[in-house]
């Protein structure tokens, strides 16, 4: 025993110095492998292993790592402990250097439920911050199973994730692949209820092509398909999108539009020197004779995209706003600020504004929106109908309804009033002394501004 405790104190030394940790593994395995080391010496042991495998991890190839490994977890240890969690955390970079390294079967040997909680924590750096331990392992796991198409995740490793998801609520990442996690076990409704959840939060093109994936209601997801094909313009980003979608377009029959899809696919694909896959071959024999491509543009993929936006935001607050002004931000890029009665108020890109067929005239907008850090993040616009608008404010004595009388000021700008609502210039263009007009009022204590202007419609 002695003898033992010599050596293994020696090797002990030895393997807090980085050049000789190996020598310090070499000496005591032969004792492990032949049962001649006592389990009161398996904590020191399991600390050679990691010094070793740490100073030694680029050079050692990935079969020494793996053997090193599983001598580790045939020590009696304690876990979770620290020794533990270093190992885990070793294995993380075996990952990262020897990609043949199955981390999905060394995390389940490892534990799901052997962190600490050490390991739940972010760590904060002058450059931001950096995933916790747990965060990672997720990450890594979810990694390895996603290549294998039947791979069945433990009902543990779901359980890990679910806890990760409420510790880490911005993790967007995270929410996607307990997304993926319910999918695989058939809770497709809970994976739909968390990608609303997802979407609400961060409006990214990946996501809805998330969404179109996960959805078997195939309106749903030809929507969402347009959605991402809208918000991104870079085809190298979109993988087999434009190829999804012709599928779609070429069962309802609009082979002018499916044919502008696999041509936009092809061409991505070939400017890429990236092979293109069957189906494109097989859609495109699909495609009658003669079909002329006919591209009906962005406007025609934000129409479509309604019903992903709808079954997305459908339970977000929503309030009537217009555009007061544009401008151009300190990049240069235009902008438009949109206000409503209320005093909410919002800057988006022109190009998020629907089009209307009387574009001179002032408009309505009916704005799905989320209040983030004292801001208005807007989800989701439409052309307000405005006379429903206008019907619903009448009774709630917002709407004033009158002749425009028109004035001028010294520097020679026009103002108006309809009965005792004030009308600002900006809200002018195109009427004339005289107009029978709706106002939808703004009231700021006895004063009452103009919010929008429009002729009136005889019902």
């Amino acid at each position: 025993m002695d003898k033992i405790f010599t050596l293994i104190n020696e090797a002990y030394k030895l393997s807090q110095n980085p050049q000789t940790a190996n020598q310090a593994y070499d000496n005591i395995y032969p004792l492990y492998k032949n049962n001649e080391l006592p389990s009161d010496y398996h904590l020191t042991f399991g600390w050679i292993i990691y010094r070793h495998l740490k100073a030694n991890l680029k050079e050692m190839g990935s079969v020494a790592a793996r053997k090193a490994l599983a001598a580790y977890f045939r020590l009696e240890v304690s876990r979770p402990s620290v020794l533990h969690s270093s190992m885990l955390f070793i294995a993380i970079q075996i990952e990262k250097t020897y990609p043949e390294f199955l981390f999905c079967k060394f995390l389940e040997m490892w534990g799901f439920d052997r962190f600490r909680d050490d390991d739940w924590i972010i760590q904060k750096a002058e450059n931001g911050q950096y995933p916790s331990t747990v965060q990672k392992a997720i990450a890594l796991y979810m990694k390895e199973a996603e290549t294998t198409p039947s791979f069945q995740y433990p009902e543990a490793f779901a359980e890990l994730t679910g806890k990760a998801v409420r510790r880490y609520p911005a993790d967007v990442e995270l929410k996607r692949q307990m997304a993926k996690i319910l999918m695989r076990k058939g809770r497709r409704e809970e994976a739909l209820r968390l990608y609303t959840g997802i979407l609400g939060d961060n409006c990214k093109y990946y996501l809805w092509l998330d969404l179109a994936e996960m959805t078997d209601d195939v309106r749903l997801r030809k929507s969402a398909l347009c959605k991402a094909i809208a918000m991104q313009k870079k085809d190298e980003f979109l993988g087999t999108a434009h190829l999804k979608l012709a599928r779609i377009l070429i069962d309802e029959n609009d082979f002018p539009q499916a044919l502008v899809d696999l041509n936009n696919y092809y061409d991505t694909y070939t400017r890429n020197k990236w092979k293109t896959g069957t189906l494109y071959w097989e859609l495109k024999g699909k495609i009658p004779s003669g079909t002329v491509a006919a591209d009906r543009g962005k406007e025609w993929l934000l129409r479509e995209s309604a019903m992903a936006e709808e079954w997305t935001y459908s339970d977000f607050p929503s309030t009537i706003m217009t555009m007061k002004e544009t401008f151009r931000n300190r990049q240069g890029k235009e902008r438009c600020k949109l206000v409503a009665t209320d005093g909410l108020t919002a800057v988006v890109s022109p190009t998020l504004l629907p089009k209307s067929q009387a574009p001179d005239q002032q408009q309505l907008y009916e704005v799905k929106y989320q209040q983030e850090e004292g801001r208005i993040a807007v989800k989701k616009i439409v052309l307000a109908n405005i006379q429903k608008v206008l019907d619903g404010l009448q009774e709630k004595g917002a709407v004033v309804s009158g002749k425009l009388r028109l004035k001028t000021n010294a520097k020679g700008s026009r103002y108006g009033f309809v009965s005792n609502c004030y009308v600002g210039s900006h809200l002018l263009n195109g009427f004339i002394e005289g107009d029978f007009v709706d106002v939808i009022v703004k009231s700021e204590g006895e004063r009452k501004f103009a919010f929008f202007i429009c002729k009136h419609v005889k019902k």
